[in-house]
């Protein structure tokens, strides 16, 4: 794997997102946004998605990584947010308590657009 596959892998997603959340506004009529989310002690997470600026979910985008960052544990055991992690190349999807692991291609193609 290329040292910035991971990078691209993370802004393909990011576009994917923001399709959908524009299909949101143009076709539904929804206050939908895209941001990522991130405390001053650095905990990060890649995306969340916003309907009427109430959280809707947040998720993490990796290539390969297939464990769930800390930081997304963080957020939604705080908040109670539904969480998604998205990878690109895992073998089977799964729950890690109510977080999801989602294949990216399937999770994508879920999405409005």
């Amino acid at each position: 794997m290329s040292a910035g596959a991971g990078a691209k892998f993370e802004n393909m997603v990011a576009l994917s997102l923001l399709r959908h959340v524009y299909s949101l506004r143009d076709y539904k009529g929804m206050r939908a946004s895209l941001h990522y989310l991130r405390t001053r002690e650095k905990k990060e997470v890649d995306f969340y998605v916003a309907i009427d600026d109430k959280i809707e979910f947040i998720a993490e985008a990796k290539k390969r990584h297939a464990d769930v960052s800390p930081a997304l544990r963080y957020f939604h055991a705080k908040y109670g947010l539904k969480a998604f992690h998205i990878v690109y190349d895992v073998r089977c999807e799964r729950r890690e308590g109510d977080i999801v692991v989602r294949k990216a291609g399937e999770f994508l193609q879920e999405l409005a657009m």
